[in-house]
C-alpha cells in the first residue's frame, strides 16, 4: 500500500492530477497481480501434473501386466505343447518296443538286423524330437524378444510423453515467470520515472 502512494505521489509531483495519479498506481498494481502465480496456481498445476503422472503409471502397469500375462501364457503353451511331443514320442517309442519284441520272439535269426534298424529309427526319431524341442525353443526365445521389443518401444514411449509434459510445464513456468518479470519491469521504471 505505501508503494501505491508513493507512486501516486510521485505521479502527482509529474503533473499528474490526484485522480489519475491514483487510477494509473491502481491499474499497475491490478495488472502486476494478474500476472503472478499464486500459491494456489502453482499447487493446481502441481496437483494436475501429478494426476497425470499417476496416470501415465497405472497405465504403464497395466500394460506390463497384459505383457507379463502374455509371456506367461506363451510359457504355459509351449510347456504343453513339448509335453505333448514327449508324450506322444514315448507312446511311439513304447508302441516301437512292442513291435520289437514280437518281432524278435519269432525271428531270433534277425534279430541282429531288427536292432540294427531300430537303433536307427530311434536315433532319428531323437534327431526329430530334438530338432522340434529346437524348433520350439526358437520360436519361444522369438515370441519373447518381441515382448520385451514391444515392452522397451511402450516404455520408449512412455518417458518420451512423460519429458514432454515435463518439458510443457517447465515452458509455461518460464512463459509466467517472465511475463511476471516484464510486468514488474514495467512498474519499477515507471515508478522510477521523476
Amino acid at each position: 500500500m505505501g508503494d501505491v502512494l508513493s507512486a501516486v505521489e510521485r505521479l502527482e509531483r509529474a503533473g499528474f492530477s490526484r485522480e489519475q495519479a491514483s487510477a494509473i498506481a491502481s491499474a499497475a498494481v491490478d495488472l502486476l497481480h494478474a500476472e503472478l502465480a499464486t500459491k494456489a496456481d502453482l499447487a493446481l498445476l502441481g496437483e494436475q501434473l501429478r494426476r497425470e503422472m499417476a496416470e501415465l503409471r497405472a497405465e504403464m502397469h497395466e500394460q506390463l501386466g497384459r505383457m507379463r500375462s502374455e509371456i506367461e501364457g506363451l510359457r504355459t503353451e509351449m510347456r504343453t505343447e513339448i509335453e505333448g511331443l514327449r508324450t506322444e514320442m514315448r507312446t511311439e517309442i513304447e508302441a516301437l518296443r512292442g513291435e520289437m519284441h514280437r518281432e524278435l520272439g519269432g525271428m531270433r535269426g534277425e534279430i541282429g538286423g531288427l536292432r540294427t534298424g531300430m537303433r536307427s529309427e530311434i536315433e532319428g526319431l531323437r534327431t526329430e524330437m530334438r530338432t522340434e524341442i529346437e524348433r520350439l525353443r526358437a520360436e519361444m526365445q522369438t515370441g519373447i524378444e518381441g515382448v520385451r521389443t514391444e515392452l522397451h518401444r511402450e516404455l520408449g514411449k512412455m518417458r518420451s510423453e512423460i519429458s514432454g509434459l515435463a518439458i510443457r510445464i517447465a515452458g509455461l513456468l518460464l512463459a509466467q515467470t517472465a511475463a511476471t518479470l516484464a510486468g514488474v519491469g514495467l512498474l519499477l521504471r515507471f515508478m522510477a520515472a521523476p
